[in-house]
């Protein structure tokens, strides 16, 4: 009796194990990668470090920056740079801001968006914040 029990219960692991087993037929889950979409959006000018010297929100208010600089992107690589009330046509890619003084595009800015605030890097010593307009 001991040895039909045990016959009976390695049928059940063998079938058990088949069954879960599954046929290797399965496809291996895959996930779309999104391309990476350029930013969209008015931003406005909260902080800048220049050469070090950090000049906060409140600063900036008072030398009437806060109001009259802002970039707006316009999600398709083209966008507006606002300053002391000048309104210049401006280009951008993934990484870079195109100098929208410069018409050759020998004059680029990395940029950076993280958090929700926007870093312009005009050089290793100039570095201006702007965040999402409201």
């Amino acid at each position: 009796m001991k040895k039909l029990f045990a016959m009976i219960l390695a049928l059940c692991l063998v079938f058990g194990l088949v069954a879960c087993g599954g046929n290797g037929d399965t496809a291996p889950e895959t996930t779309e990668a999104t391309e990476p979409q350029l930013i969209s959006g008015t931003y406005v000018l909260c902080k800048a470090d220049v050469s070090g010297d950090i000049l906060e929100k409140d600063q900036l208010e008072e030398f009437g920056m806060i109001e009259t600089t802002s970039i707006t992107f316009n999600g398709d690589g083209t966008g507006i740079f606002r300053m002391d009330g000048e309104e210049l046509d401006m280009k951008y890619d993934l990484q870079y801001i195109i100098d929208p003084y410069f018409e050759d595009e020998s004059e680029k800015f990395a940029y950076e968006l993280k958090d929700g605030i926007l870093s312009v890097h005009l050089n290793e010593d100039q570095i201006f914040y702007y965040e999402l307009a409201k």
